[in-house]
């Protein structure tokens, strides 16, 4: 008898994920994590310098939800839009280990679908986990990606994909094990340097990758036949960086379910960055709360990081997307504001002198006694020289809101109203919070879709 691929075991792991036998940690964490990319969206999309590809895409109508857009339109639409908008601020979800955002592409396509076939919300989630932990232990097996791969739009697509099929029928193995093997198949290879040069076409990366899999659900629905086996010998091969199938199982018992979840080890970005950088983010957060430093009493400053850090370090960005991949800017940034956030981290505070002339007494240099802590840490010692002759310096490894330094509860949803009153009243905001909880307690999709259909205040 021949062994079964990674799709099978993986799509008969997928059929077993049931909302009622989910454990409660896991539940809530799913919960959090879908308002959490919801509100991403919704802050995205207030970002002008993406507006206007969202309105360009909102005009073919139909019964799906871009938040702050007051008429539906269609799935694939939402989809590429909602999508895109969850990278604009870099505030999306993450996982460390797998090293990318699985939440970010899944629920665009989640929401899109349970909108136009009204599923209740015990269908959604368990659809959001049953492609997170798959998508994850894909990205784990990757082990990083080839150099030059951006991760979006590649492994977490096999996720989403995953996702699409388990809500139309989460019992069809056959489906299943068809979804993981096409995405595989023509997930993208996008460039990783468009974001770190701050070219906004990688905002298209999650958007296409989240209505490939969409695709890719109709494409198996219809019939199409994948190649079994593409996911070992094409995907991992030509993504990852040191691709081990072995890891492609983790976590599967004997039963065929899983017996960990991988959604538990998410985070919740704190900082508006590339992820690679939340441990100097973090750093330098506390040493200007914990000394009360002003940008006037700094002489200059040094940031010591891990090798692969530097991969996605700009250190002359142009624009504030570009920034959200600069040590120097960010921390410059938050020096000469007091905070870093969506608020502080603009094209104009970029350009602005103070944060400039900061820029310019900013060192960022490799310790490689850092990389030891890399991938489940993203490790940054932050050094402050004063004009006083003092020194400050604080090390951060595992960043705030990572599963082993996390937000609490009331944090998060402080995130989630944050990023929501960006695009709307904070009347309209909170409405919003309240139809997901309704949603999440049996109330009908239609409730979300109304809230998330008010106009935007932006």
């Amino acid at each position: 008898m021949m062994q079964a691929t990674a799709a099978e075991q993986l799509a008969k792991a997928a059929t077993k994920t049931h909302w009622s036998d989910l454990p409660e940690n896991v539940q809530e964490q799913a919960k959090d994590l879908f308002l959490d990319t919801i509100a991403v969206v919704a802050a995205g999309l207030a970002d002008h310098n993406y507006r206007s590809f969202a309105i360009e895409r909102a005009k073919e109508g139909g019964a799906a939800s871009v938040p702050g857009v007051t008429a539906g339109v269609s799935p694939h639409s939402a989809v590429q839009i909602n999508g895109g908008a969850t990278t604009v601020l870099q505030l999306q979800d993450g996982h460390r280990m797998a090293r990318g955002h699985p939440a970010s592409h899944s629920v665009p396509v989640l929401l899109a679908l349970a909108e136009v076939s009204d599923r209740p919300a015990t269908d959604v989630l368990a659809a959001f986990v049953a492609g997170y932990e798959t998508g994850a232990r894909i990205g784990i097996a990757m082990d990083g990606l080839n150099s030059f791969l951006h991760d979006t739009g590649t492994w977490s697509t096999i996720g989403a994909a995953v996702s699409a099929v388990h809500l139309r029928d989460a019992k069809d193995e056959a489906a299943l094990q068809a979804a993981i093997e096409t995405a595989a198949a023509i997930a993208l290879m996008p460039y990783r340097d468009l974001p770190v040069q701050g070219a906004s076409a990688h905002h298209l990366y999650i958007g296409v990758g989240a209505v490939t899999a969409l695709t890719v659900a109709e494409g198996v629905a219809a019939g199409l036949v994948p190649l079994p086996g593409t996911l070992e010998s094409f995907f991992g091969p030509r993504a990852g960086a040191n691709f081990d199938p072995r890891h492609l199982t983790n976590d599967i018992g004997s039963s065929g379910e899983w017996s960990a979840y991988e959604c538990l080890n998410a985070y919740f970005k704190v900082h508006p960055t590339c992820a690679h950088l939340h441990g100097a983010n973090d750093a330098t957060a506390f040493l200007i709360h914990k000394h009360a430093l002003t940008a006037e009493q700094i002489d200059h400053v040094e940031i010591s990081t891990y090798d692969a850090g530097l991969a996605f370090d700009n250190p002359n960005p142009e624009n504030s997307l570009a920034a959200r991949f600069s040590q120097a800017a960010t921390c410059a940034i938050a020096l000469c504001h007091g905070d870093l956030n969506e608020r502080t981290l603009t094209d104009e505070t970029l350009r602005a002198d103070d944060v400039q002339k900061m820029m310019n007494r900013i060192a960022v240099s490799h310790d490689p006694d850092l990389d030891s802590h890399y991938p489940a840490g993203r490790p940054a010692r932050v050094t402050v020289a004063l004009k006083n002759g003092d020194t400050v310096t604080q090390t951060a490894t595992y960043p705030l809101g990572d599963a082993s330094n996390p937000l609490d509860g009331q944090a998060r949803r402080a995130k989630v109203t944050r990023l929501l009153r960006a695009r709307f009243t904070p009347t309209d905001a909170d409405h919003i919070v309240e139809a997901f909880d309704a949603y999440c307690d049996g109330e009908p999709v239609a409730l979300l879709s109304c809230a998330l259909q008010r106009p935007a205040s932006d």
